[in-house]
């Protein structure tokens, strides 16, 4: 599930990170960090633990469109408040710039509320899948080694089907 890909990732990069550590003689550097800001790293850690378990949750429940969608929104709103709250200038190129990252997630919210007409080739597909144990098995050769019947009136060429299959040119 998606926790244990979360944990398989923070595995891998753990692992990394400890091998840099080694390679570039940096161990006790670390440890010297741990000693001064260990309570700073222990709540750096905590709350990117969770920011990803979010990421992980939204994804499995929502898909990643939707996680990608949240994490625009998160940014823009970031963005915004910066601008309010620190008077910071902005140019005519970053407001529409902005206007146009704002436009583009409003229409990505509205369209994924919108139901979609099902396309003609759903149905071909469910049908496919439903077909499929019936005929997917089918053997292309005989117990006793000969080859199968072609007993199919598909378009698709079998290796038994003489007009359709050019006898082997001779060397």
């Amino acid at each position: 599930g998606p926790f244990e890909l979360m944990f398989n990732i923070q595995l891998g990069k753990a692992i990394l990170a400890f091998l840099g550590l080694v390679f570039l003689n940096e161990i006790d550097y670390f440890f010297e960090m741990c000693a001064r800001t260990g309570p700073v790293l222990l709540v750096l850690g905590m709350t990117g633990a969770a920011g990803q378990v979010f990421i992980f949750v939204t994804i499995a429940q929502f898909g990643a469109l939707m996680c990608s969608l949240i994490g625009l929104s998160r940014k823009i709103t970031t963005l915004v408040a910066s601008i309010i709250i620190y008077s910071h200038p902005v140019s005519n190129e970053q407001g529409a710039g902005l206007v146009l990252a704002v436009g583009a997630m409003v229409y990505n919210f509205m369209d994924k509320g919108k139901k979609k007409p099902k396309a003609p080739a759903d149905a071909v597909a469910k049908r496919d899948v439903e077909a499929a144990p019936v005929i997917e098995l089918k053997p292309l050769i005989t117990q006793d080694g000969a080859p199968a019947v072609d007993d199919d009136d598909d378009e698709f060429c079998d290796a038994n089907d003489a007009a359709a299959v050019p006898a082997p040119a001779a060397r």
